[in-house]
């Protein structure tokens, strides 16, 4: 995987052939299991999130491997694999559709939203650290605009179609 997410769901080969992913920093073997991989171009690590079974994770160069067990996620960078936590559910919810924000930054949201529309979003840093909960789903991104404009004070800036940024809004 070279960049992106992906929602892996394995199961046994009678070949018995062996299922691995690898991303620029992470070497995962699956279990028998339900996960998914997310990384960036920025090459800023690998997040592993475990729905059901195990995974095996190592970095390239380190045989060592810890196991993620269902349930839970780890982070996995240059320097090795990352004490597992419990699962944010809000990182596995596009499988289902959906962002899921609780008190997440705005200037985060927006980049995971950018994810999902061709273009170029982007969020003024003005306005990039308020917070805002909710539950968007992802099949309607201009819509998800339109709720974030009703919202928040911000303002959304169109140069063309594909050319959008958040910004704030100008007092009337």
């Amino acid at each position: 995987l070279r960049y992106g997410e992906v929602d892996i769901l394995t199961g046994n080969d009678p070949a018995q052939r062996p299922m691995r992913v690898q991303t620029h920093d992470a070497l995962l073997r699956p279990l028998g299991t339900r996960f998914t991989v997310r990384c960036d171009q920025a090459g800023a690590g690998t997040l592993l999130s475990v729905s059901s079974g195990r995974v095996a994770a190592s970095v390239p160069g380190n045989p060592a491997e810890q196991i993620v067990e269902a349930g839970y996620q780890a982070y996995i960078g240059a320097d090795g694999v990352f004490r597992s936590q419990p699962t944010n559910p809000a990182n596995v919810a596009w499988i289902d559709g959906f962002i899921v924000a609780e008190r997440m930054r705005l200037g985060d949201f927006v980049a995971q939203l950018a994810r999902y529309r061709s273009g170029v979003l982007r969020c003024d840093p003005q306005v990039a650290d308020l917070l805002l909960t909710g539950s968007y789903p992802l099949d309607d991104s201009e819509r998800i605009l339109s709720l974030l404009e009703d919202s928040l004070p911000v303002s959304i800036q169109r140069r063309t179609r594909y050319w959008i940024t958040v910004t704030a809004r100008r007092a009337a």
